[in-house]
């Protein structure tokens, strides 16, 4: 998380279009969302009552820790990213072939 802060904070002093600070959002919306849920998660199982009997407890942990995992969230959010991650490349890409063209029209003229 601190990665993250890192590099957002970074971004947001260099990034000033309207688009890059809606991705900037983006990508802190989902940072503090992931961040609050492991620590749901964390404090759910912290919470488990290691008083009991080896096998029932272990047994419970076990179930507790496959209900913890929970691969559609995750493999819904990984799609949500790569498709963030395309628009903007899209947008940096046709921005780039709009200077160039610019570029030669003027050269041209």
């Amino acid at each position: 998380m601190l990665a993250v802060s890192a590099i957002l904070a970074w971004a947001t002093a260099r990034l000033h279009r309207p688009n890059q600070i809606a991705g900037l959002l983006l990508v802190g919306v989902a940072a503090g969302v992931l961040l609050i849920l492991e620590w749901r998660n964390q404090r759910r199982i912290a919470r488990l009552d290691f008083t009991v009997p080896s096998l029932p407890f272990v047994r419970e942990a076990i179930d507790r820790l496959k209900a913890h995992s929970n691969p559609a969230f995750y493999e819904l959010l990984l799609r949500r990213v790569i498709e963030c991650d395309m628009l903007l490349f899209l947008n940096c890409l046709a921005r780039f072939f709009v200077v160039r063209r610019d570029h030669w029209d003027r050269a041209a003229v």
